[in-house]
């Protein structure tokens, strides 16, 4: 007589793998992986043929159908498997996805192709851990596998992470260089990162493969409105349209168009009839960011501070990940205990050679929305500055510090400099290795300028490795930046922008991380006034011209036909004159921001404000 296996379910049980069907008909037959005898190898193939034809048109159920007719000969095929999970997710029948992907996955547990399909599922659930674990051990699977590469590529998107972006995306296409939605993400990359001409290449690639690919055609239509270029613009609208015009983001376009033509009501009226249900939680973020603009545009204030708050409420679920204080904390004081001018004297400083020829760097700081992107704008205008933008290069030495010293992690690891001297010298050469593959660097400038938020949370490593640096500081009224960063998609600060309290205690954090530095370091930091540089805008920059070394020219006054692209939402105030409704801004929302008055009331003195 046989035994049963401990564990091992008897044969008339449900099967563990969720199929529906009794063991001895799925998991449990012998005749492992399950195919019928009377199912032929041609019939299989014909079947899975029409199955993935119809997954190929988007007709999910006729997709469906044919997948269970090889599921039920055939109940483990994995092909099949995979294409009827595709057609759960899409009708949204997640329960029925679910219970697929956990068969899935009991079949198949070291498939890297069905280990990044259980990623991108966690993902969906909103399990961002869950999903980033699944899809870095496909990659440990399968170094090339490409779902993998473009969900941690989308989620570094999320994040803010532009370079781990990049390099994902570009990993995933080159494993698979017919997939469209990877090339048009990677085109959506290279236009925040304000590489507009690829980017453009790679939206013309993904349209070659799939042209009726609504998603491509939409992204495009938005990087054509940040290039200014609306008609083109609502031409790719259209044709997204045409594609597909059923798709609940397209009004979420027509909406950002209507904005930037000034027609708030008609854009209103319009946010009324999407169908937020059938958004992604990114779209529904960015749905409720839309409407809280229009509103405030409308002088709507209080419906539209209610829609800024449900945007970031959103976001957080989506991403789940929030601020933590804690650990900001944490790092503001081990900053402040290791760059200290006792401990300063004693490290070597990577001053330039008179031969080196390398422009002189101009570090923009600020908190995010305090205005270092108006004068960013105004400073790359003048001929002998070129613009980086936000530059990723003095984090990316940061991180690879103990590599490169072979030592501690920042900012301890420095403390090898002092026993090392030309040890920062390879510092500030790995620096100016990656400043120069960013590309942005003109042969005849004499300055650059970096604008990357909080700048000023690496002043000590500035200090060792670019001391000729200089130093300009953008600060604004903090009740109007810490109110601009909670109503916009902000990721910088730790995700601090997605809870009012939690930015605000972010910007006083920072202020005091900022304040040591000037006490303990020999730097010379000049401090700008956003409503400076709108109200008497060519003094300011007269005086921001003197102190970095450059003479004056009035071309920085044109800042609005700057060519290049701003990253983040200050793209569209930087394409027009000055205006001066953003001074004040607070003022609408006294009885919002009552929670955080006290906190920020010590630097709303400190730098001068009422």
């Amino acid at each position: 007589m046989q035994t049963r296996q401990a564990g091992r379910p008897s044969r008339n049980a449900p099967c563990p793998c969720g199929s529906g069907k009794r063991f001895k008909h799925c998991c449990g037959d012998i005749r492992s992986p399950g195919a019928s005898l009377s199912y032929t190898p041609e019939m299989l193939k014909r079947d899975l043929t029409a199955a993935v034809a119809a997954q190929r048109r988007r007709e999910w159920e006729q997709a469906a159908r044919s997948a269970r007719t090889v599921l039920d000969k055939v109940p483990s095929q994995k092909q099949a498997l995979r294409i009827l999970l595709e057609c759960m997710i899409q009708t949204r029948d997640y329960p029925a996805a679910q219970a697929l992907m956990g068969r899935l996955m009991h079949h198949y547990p070291h498939d890297a192709e069905v280990v990044a399909d259980a990623a991108g599922f966690e993902e969906l659930r909103g399990n961002v851990a869950g999903a980033r674990e699944l899809a870095l051990k496909a990659i440990r699977l399968d170094q090339r596998q490409s779902r993998a590469h473009r969900l941690l590529g989308r989620m570094a998107m999320r994040y803010g992470d532009i370079g781990a972006a990049e390099v994902h995306l570009r990993q995933s296409l080159y494993a698979n260089n017919d997939d469209a939605p990877t090339a048009a993400d990677l085109a959506r990359v290279l236009s925040r990162m304000g590489f507009k001409s690829e980017a453009e290449h790679y939206f013309r690639v993904s349209l070659s493969l799939a042209p009726d690919y609504a998603d491509t055609l939409m992204a495009w239509a938005d990087m054509e409105e940040s290039r200014h270029d609306l008609k083109r613009a609502r031409t790719l609208l259209e044709r997204a349209r045409s594609a597909d015009g059923v798709h609940p983001a397209l009004a979420l376009v027509e909406v950002g168009l209507l904005a930037r033509e000034k027609r708030f009501k008609d854009a209103l009226e319009l946010l009324r009839t999407v169908e937020r249900s059938r958004l992604s939680p990114a779209d529904q973020s960015r749905y409720f960011f839309m409407r809280g603009h229009v509103r405030d545009a409308l002088r709507r204030y209080e419906d539209a501070f209610k829609d800024f708050s449900r945007a970031n409420a959103v976001a957080v679920q989506w991403l789940g990940l929030r601020y933590d204080a804690a650990a900001a904390r944490v790092r503001a004081e081990e900053l402040k205990a290791f760059f200290t001018a006792d401990r300063l004297a004693t490290l070597p400083k990577a001053y330039p050679a008179e031969d080196e020829g390398k422009p002189v760097p101009v570090f923009l700081l600020g908190f995010p929305r305090s205005g270092s992107s108006l004068a960013n704008q105004a400073l790359t205008m003048h001929p002998d500055i070129v613009g980086g933008d936000e530059l990723f290069c003095l984090p990316a030495v940061r991180d690879r510090l103990p590599q490169i010293l072979g030592f501690a992690p920042y900012p301890q690891g420095l403390a090898a400099l002092q026993h090392d001297p030309e040890a920062v010298y390879r510092l500030r050469r790995e620096y100016w290795s990656t400043l120069e593959m960013a590309g942005i660097l003109d042969p005849g400038a004499t300055h650059y300028v970096d604008r990357l938020p909080l700048n000023e949370w690496d002043l000590g490593l500035i200090h060792l490795i670019l001391p000729e640096a200089r130093l300009v500081h953008v600060v604004r009224h903090p009740l109007d930046t810490v109110l601009s960063a909670f109503s916009h998609d902000i990721r910088h600060g730790d995700l601090c922008a997605f809870e009012l309290e939690h930015a605000a205690r972010h910007f006083t954090l920072t202020q005091e991380l900022l304040a040591h530095y000037r006490e303990q370091l020999p730097v010379e930091i000049l401090m700008v006034r956003y409503e400076d540089l709108v109200s008497g805008h060519k003094a300011t920059l007269r005086e921001i011209a003197s102190f970095i070394g450059v003479p004056w020219s009035a071309d920085c006054l044109r800042f609005y036909d700057n060519p290049t692209y701003v990253r983040g939402p200050s793209y569209v105030d930087l394409t027009e004159p000055l205006y001066n409704s953003a001074i004040g801004r607070h003022k609408h929302y006294t009885n919002e921001l009552k929670s955080i008055v006290p906190i920020l009331e010590p630097w709303i003195e400190k730098l001068g404000y009422e």
